[in-house]
């Protein structure tokens, strides 16, 4: 689209245009669902099932996080070829109306307390995302004005992860209630409507390639587009290592932030609470800062320094959290860990760790 001007729009009114506000909430509610579900699968298997299950729990739950995240790996060369030759908007309501039958995998799965089927719904959350993420970032570009691609970047990231801080709050504390399997399963079902609804409302984006053919070897795929990309602009691969190197860093945090906080701070459910909301919040104020420092200009300005901050910060959470566990043999309330003014250490660093992730 054409550049209307060159100072960059105010980023939150791109909710209230219609190009944008559709993607928007169906990539809010794809992300919602996805974390909803994992993380009741969490609760599942750490407390309900725990003393029927021959593998340790935290193990499946690390696993779980693993099953996950396979698809993107698999999946990701192969789902950004079918965007490049595919119109976008068609690739999204399919994948969404993909994403209802998955609500109905993971319904079946919770009633039943099925290991196997609980990993396959994981599995089918995580390749119905690694279709969608390639048509979720490349259509901006289509449906945007040069000058509002950074803002609008940053509101997609932002909504994604409230989404994430969302769905993990909802299905941690929804499946400790009675009946939490009939409520998770219920609210899987209207986030995955919505996110159908809302994408039959996104515009039309053309594919900038005609249609070739489907790719069925996602190894082959995988190498060409690396080799491809390696070869073709230095920007380009310190771009993929940049993100790479973000969603390395994300994912581990977010995987392992039960483990951490029970067994390194000794923490309680609300000390992970606290957690995962300063860690969802701090992405989103670092991504929204982007549009003020970039003055709306794409740039990578930002991009080396923020992930060399986010080494620093994690180096220093580490050491910041040496001997908490030591401190207490009983998980630690809120309160009381807030009244310990070195346990704001750990807090300002997983702030600031997740503020670069942001930039």
């Amino acid at each position: 689209m054409s550049q209307p001007n060159n100072l960059p729009p105010n980023q939150i009114a791109l909710l209230t245009t219609s190009r944008f506000l559709p993607l928007f909430v169906t990539q809010f509610f794809g992300a919602f669902i996805d974390n909803l579900y994992k993380n009741a699968l969490v609760v599942l298997i750490l407390y309900d099932m725990a003393g029927t299950l021959e593998t340790d729990p935290k193990l499946l739950t690390t696993f779980a996080a693993a099953v996950f995240i396979f698809p993107f790996l698999i999946f990701s060369a192969i789902a950004g070829k079918l965007a490049d030759t595919t119109p976008k908007d068609r690739i999204m309501r399919l994948v969404k109306l993909f994403e209802i039958g998955i609500a109905g995998l993971g319904t079946i799965s919770l009633f039943l307390e099925s290991i196997p089927l609980s990993f396959l719904t994981l599995f089918a959350l995580g390749s119905h995302s690694a279709f969608f993420a390639p048509c979720k970032y490349s259509i901006l570009p289509q449906h945007l004005h040069q000058n509002e691609l950074i803002g609008g970047n940053a509101v997609i990231n932002s909504g994604t992860f409230l989404a994430i801080l969302l769905g993990t709050i909802a299905g941690t504390m929804l499946m400790t209630l009675n009946h939490g399997a009939g409520y998770v399963s219920a609210l899987m079902f209207a986030s995955s409507t919505i996110g159908y609804l809302a994408s039959r409302r996104i515009p039309l984006a053309t594919p900038p390639q005609p249609y070739t053919y489907f790719p069925l070897n996602p190894f082959k795929e995988n190498v060409e587009l690396l080799r491809f990309a390696y070869a073709y602009d230095k920007t380009i691969t310190m771009a993929i290592l940049g993100k790479a190197w973000f969603f390395f860093i994300g994912g581990m945090f977010l995987s392992q932030f039960a483990n951490f906080t029970h067994d390194s701070i000794h923490g309680s459910e609300s000390v992970l609470t606290l957690f995962l909301f300063l860690f969802s919040v701090g992405i989103a104020i670092g991504g929204l800062c982007n549009n003020h420092l970039l003055k709306g200009k794409i740039k990578t300005t930002t991009v080396p320094w923020a992930g060399f901050a986010i080494s620093a910060f994690s180096i220093d959470l580490y050491f910041a959290s040496q001997g908490a566990a030591t401190r207490t043999d009983v998980l630690i309330s809120l309160p009381t860990f807030l009244s310990d003014f070195s346990n704001w250490r750990i807090l300002i660093d997983l702030f600031l760790v997740s503020a670069c992730g942001g930039l």
